[in-house]
């Protein structure tokens, strides 16, 4: 069977271990074969400087794509590049410490194809609620190409490319949606002195562009996109023994 769902996440460690991914890899290892027969997860190592070790779980569909060009904060680019090469038409955009109940996926496997499906997940940690990740959506790949994608012009700095990416969506009519309570995502606690990174969150600079470009003083969108080098390093189709 072949995958439907595309299940896209950055990556980038420069402390001690990947240990997040694992734990959350061996979390979707349990939901029923069926589901994740649907699901090809693509996950994307924005050039980390610490190995990142896929753990022996041979029943997920898993590629590792490495970025080879050492670019700051390239989020967008990672995300850019996850989508390039995702075969689905439905693409699931996330961060590493969030898991969707095996539910929330069937959902978006089952759902029919809609063009301007653009949908953001009520956000959960533990039984709390919390506020939406802005970065944490579902829509499909014939909106995101057709709109470019993120704006790499953003990398190299922190934020504010994912404000400009739903801007994108908006002026050309397409509405941010949430899906219903029962279709949640959790927020997983991590150790951000050991299995995160370390890099400075200043805004200064994208706010100030993406503040140009709404002002018309900066191009609306560059097209900047996979602007570096990468490779495939890791690809595996679900076997069960």
């Amino acid at each position: 069977m072949m995958p439907t769902l595309s299940y896209i996440v950055p990556l980038y460690f420069n402390q001690k271990s990947n240990q997040i991914l694992v734990r959350v890899l061996q979390k979707y290892a349990t939901y029923h074969q069926s589901t994740l027969d649907q699901i090809h997860f693509i996950l994307v190592d924005d050039c980390s400087p610490i190995k990142i070790e896929i753990p022996n779980i041979p029943n997920l569909n898993i590629t590792l794509l490495r970025v080879t060009t050492d670019i700051r904060w390239n989020q967008g680019g990672a995300r850019n590049l996850g989508v390039k090469y995702a075969s689905t038409t439905k693409l699931l955009m996330t961060d590493l410490d969030h898991v969707f109940p095996e539910r929330t996926l069937n959902y978006l496997i089952n759902r029919k194809y809609n063009y301007s499906d653009l949908f953001r997940f009520r956000r959960f940690s533990g039984w709390k609620k919390i506020a939406s990740g802005c970065n944490i959506f579902y829509l499909n790949k014939n909106l995101f190409d057709s709109n470019k994608g993120y704006d790499e012009i953003f990398c190299g700095y922190y934020g504010y490319e994912d404000t400009h990416f739903f801007e994108v969506l908006e002026r050309e009519g397409v509405s941010v949606k949430k899906l219903p309570y029962w279709y949640p995502v959790f927020d997983l606690a991590l150790d951000r002195e050991t299995e995160y990174h370390s890099l400075v969150r200043d805004t200064t600079r994208n706010l100030k562009l993406l503040e140009d470009k709404r002002e018309g003083k900066e191009e609306w969108h560059t097209g900047l996109s996979i602007n570096f080098e990468w490779e495939i390093v890791h690809s595996q189709k679900a076997v069960i023994k």
